[in-house]
């Protein structure tokens, strides 16, 4: 019973967003249950997986499903072998194993559905629609999602029913089918009304801004844009009410935890007053006692500013992907607004807006995914933006071949930042104007050459003239700019093709 009580403590934490203490609460039942015996131990080793896969740490989710699976195993319970595949299938492809994660949710399957376990089979068949779209396998997703929906058992699921519709609509926009997309979508929409979930809502937004939007009919777009930014706000929301709930728990705990270190210490003073007139060697035990204490009290320390500076980690790596995400948004309204407008030239120069707003949100988006929050892998983000931008202007690798020499060198965000930008004017250029239709060749190269970088680009296209509008206008000015920004000299020839080499003087590598 007293593993009982403290598992249900533990769940109540886990809702009420007091990750750390439910944390605590499942790891003291598992030596409770470890040491007494009997059932249920596979219960709390899976439900402590639930919490860690819920805070992201996929590796020690992983570690108790699979302890949760085992003692399932030898119990030779159907329903819990099973569940458990299936939360090891979700670990493993949130870990990047898509094909591990594939077997364990057809081994899942074999159990699930010859023993009308509806619950894990809709779940399997979610996880394998979601595997064969990652694969570009189109129908095959297509066809676990039909198998929810079109089944009076598991479509009683009714978070897997909408989320069946909803990957169906996301699978059809994918094909390019919009209009059967906005039809499946529509009936997530009923569906997820009845369960009042911030994040699905999220999710479905965005496809119908997106579907909309390939339709043309830019207000519907618009307004469901402006729902999605919504509906994450409140997610954001959310998030920000249990991280200051958390913060205020341990500030209060770590308060507590001085006071009676200040108690302590107050009731060694008074005891040292008493004693020193009367036994000498009592003074040196006590001045051991407190050195102990004083110890313990730094090791403590350091502890909380460890957790500390991994707070400030996170954080850091949620700003970088809400400024991304802010980024995407400011970009997707620029794109419905260049629709409606018939000036060439201030569409132009919205577009060119554009494409300096992806560059910015690449930066920030490597920043998030990567392990280093303050540094860039140039070679990988120039091969995006480059990529990005034939993308933008309808190149393709046979029209224009794109040769790289880029060192191994990582920047830190104020340096990449502008030489993003001056990388992005650059390109467009040549690919606006060096070639005009026929083939041609781009290099870009980036290296660390006595004490400075230096920035290569060249093409073999017609050259330019001072006259040309591409000399002139506001792209050149911003490279001008951000190279006084980086303390950098332009040397620009236009006798074979057009080449422009950046020597720059101030920059800083992580």
């Amino acid at each position: 019973w007293k593993a009982v009580s403290l598992e249900m403590m533990a769940l109540l934490y886990e809702i009420s967003g007091q990750v750390e203490k439910a944390a605590t609460l499942y790891i003291n039942v598992i030596a409770l249950r470890e040491k007494i015996g009997g059932d249920g131990l596979e219960t709390t080793y899976n439900n402590l997986g639930i919490l860690f896969k819920g805070q992201g740490n996929h590796q020690k989710a992983l570690f108790y499903f699979r302890k949760s699976y085992k003692l399932e195993l030898q119990n030779k319970n159907n329903e819990g072998i099973a569940g458990s595949m299936v939360n090891m299938s979700i670990s493993l492809k949130n870990l990047g194993y898509p094909d591990s994660s594939f077997t364990f949710l057809k081994k899942a399957l074999t159990i699930a559905k010859p023993n009308s376990l509806y619950y894990i089979t809709s779940n399997v068949y979610l996880g394998l629609s979601d595997y064969y779209t990652q694969k570009n396998k189109l129908d095959s997703a297509l066809y676990y999602c039909w198998e929810i929906i079109n089944s009076n058992n598991l479509k009683a699921e009714t978070v897997s029913f909408a989320s069946a519709l909803q990957n169906v609509g996301a699978i059809y926009i994918k094909k390019g089918e919009y209009q059967l997309a906005l039809v499946h979508l529509n009936k997530a929409e009923i569906e997820l009304e009845k369960l009042n979930n911030l994040e699905y809502n999220n999710q479905l937004y965005a496809l119908k801004a997106e579907a909309f939007e390939a339709l043309g009919k830019y207000k519907q777009a618009y307004n469901y844009l402006t729902k999605f930014v919504a509906s994450k706000d409140s997610l954001i929301s959310k998030e920000s009410v249990t991280i200051l709930h958390n913060l205020e728990q341990k500030y209060e705990t770590e308060k507590k935890e001085r006071q009676i270190i200040e108690l302590q210490l107050e009731a060694t003073n008074s005891e040292n007053q008493q004693i020193i007139f009367i036994f000498t060697i009592c003074l040196v035990v006590l001045g051991i006692i407190f050195l102990f204490i004083l110890l313990k009290s730094k090791s403590k320390a350091n502890a909380i500013i460890s957790i500390s500076l991994s707070e400030k980690e996170t954080l850091l790596k949620e700003i970088h992907h809400r400024v991304k995400n802010n980024l995407q948004i400011i970009s997707s309204l620029l794109n419905l607004q260049s629709r409606y407008i018939s000036d060439k030239a201030a569409k132009q120069a919205v577009n060119e807006g554009k494409s300096r707003v992806k560059a910015m949100a690449l930066i920030h988006q490597k920043l998030y995914q990567k392990g280093n929050l303050t540094g860039i892998e140039m070679e990988d983000y120039i091969r995006n933006l480059v990529e990005s931008l034939f993308v933008s202007y309808g190149i393709n690798h046979k029209q224009i071949t794109f040769i790289s020499d880029i060192s191994n060198i990582r920047l830190d965000v104020d340096t990449a930042i502008p030489l993003g930008l001056i990388l992005n004017e650059l390109v467009t250029n040549v690919l606006k104007y060096a070639f005009e239709g026929s083939k041609g060749e781009l290099f870009i190269q980036l290296i660390k050459e006595n004490n400075n970088l230096k920035l290569t680009v060249k093409d073999n296209g017609k050259g330019f003239k001072k006259s040309d509008a591409a000399q002139e206008g506001y792209g050149m000015r911003l490279i001008e700019s951000l190279s006084r920004k980086l303390k950098a000299t332009v040397l620009a020839d236009s006798s074979a093709g057009t080449t422009y080499i950046l020597t720059i003087e101030k920059f800083k590598l992580v």
